[in-house]
């Protein structure tokens, strides 16, 4: 009764901060000048970004008031360490919103933030179990070389998929709400504490990101759900759950590895053009996004729809394969 009380609570109050939040905010991040350019309308809007910070404080308050409040439930002093890897690397993005950081340092730091991961992981197996293959022993390599690879590649891989109003934020929310299934039918409660606050946060958010977006999440956002995806995936040993889930991410990242310049395309060929119909018309390099516009007109609210139900495909074999492990 006091693990459901201790969920519950979690996730009301992630949820109704940034519900109750985000639009005090929307007013002060627009004032401040913290703005984006909203490039998949036909009239171009500016719209407040670095939302994520929201969702960042949003998940932090639930997740340490819950500790606090149930100390005998969970393993207090791992779950922080955990979680404080997740934070740095979203507020890591918040300062990469307001200052960009070089591509370089995206890849350095959240390897170098990830050692209060290594830190609460001690002692766990260091094996991980991957379907017709078997258990792999990755010994000391899994600490000082799996975990910063997981954490840089997981927040890097959702920073990328990004740019259209309720992406972010709806793939995020359906990944998390999957991981908090999974790791339920898993009684790795541990899991839920870190990933379903964050599931909260984003949905109370999405309410705003939705088309057409009142604020963006921008990269604190980003970079905070692939860090906390990553951080439940080592806490509760269930990466292979969580790399199905990042399925759609690594395509959209591998589709983008496809030109010379990967990481300025945007700036080579073009953003994405939309018609006075609002049907989007993709630029010349490959991604996700643009896959699915070469295979039929659509609009950004009809392409977002496309990406989620993708994501919801995945989070379904997800869940089953947890049902079958």
């Amino acid at each position: 009764m006091k693990m459901v009380l201790a969920l519950i609570t979690s996730f009301t109050i992630a949820f109704f901060f940034t519900y109750i939040t985000t639009p005090v905010l929307i007013d002060k991040f627009r004032k401040l000048g913290l703005l984006c350019r909203d490039i998949h309308k036909f009239n171009p809007t500016w719209v407040p970004t670095s939302g994520g910070l929201i969702i960042l404080f949003g998940y932090a308050l639930a997740v340490s008031t819950t500790l606090l409040i149930f100390p005998t439930i969970f393993p207090t002093e791992k779950l922080s360490f955990a979680i404080l890897t997740a934070v740095l690397i979203g507020l890591l993005g918040g300062i990469d919103d307001l200052r960009p950081i070089r591509q370089r340092y995206k890849f350095l730091l959240p390897a170098i933030f990830s050692y209060p991961l290594i830190i609460a992981s001690h002692g766990q197996s260091t094996s991980i179990t991957i379907p017709l293959i078997g258990s792999l022993e990755f010994g000391q390599l899994y600490w000082f070389v799996l975990i910063p690879l997981a954490i840089t590649t997981a927040s890097n891989l959702t920073n990328m998929l990004a740019g259209f109003n309720g992406l972010e934020a709806g793939v995020g929310f359906i990944a998390c709400s999957a991981i908090s299934v999974a790791a339920v039918i898993l009684n790795k409660l541990e899991v839920v504490i870190i990933i379903l606050p964050l599931a909260a946060a984003l949905i109370a958010f999405l309410y705003y990101n939705w088309y057409p977006a009142k604020i963006f999440p921008g990269n604190s956002g980003t970079l905070l759900i692939g860090a906390t995806i990553a951080s439940a995936a080592i806490i509760g040993k269930i990466e292979f759950i969580c790399v199905i889930l990042m399925i759609p991410y690594a395509i959209d990242f591998t589709l983008k590895m496809m030109v010379r310049r990967p990481f300025a395309g945007r700036y080579i060929y073009g953003d994405t053009k939309v018609r006075e119909d609002g049907i989007l018309t993709p630029p010349q390099y490959p991604a996700l996004a643009h896959a699915f516009l070469i295979s039929g007109s659509l609009n950004e609210k009809q392409l977002v729809q496309r990406i989620l139900t993708l994501e919801v495909v995945y989070a379904m074999i997800a869940i089953l394969f947890a049902i079958l492990r």
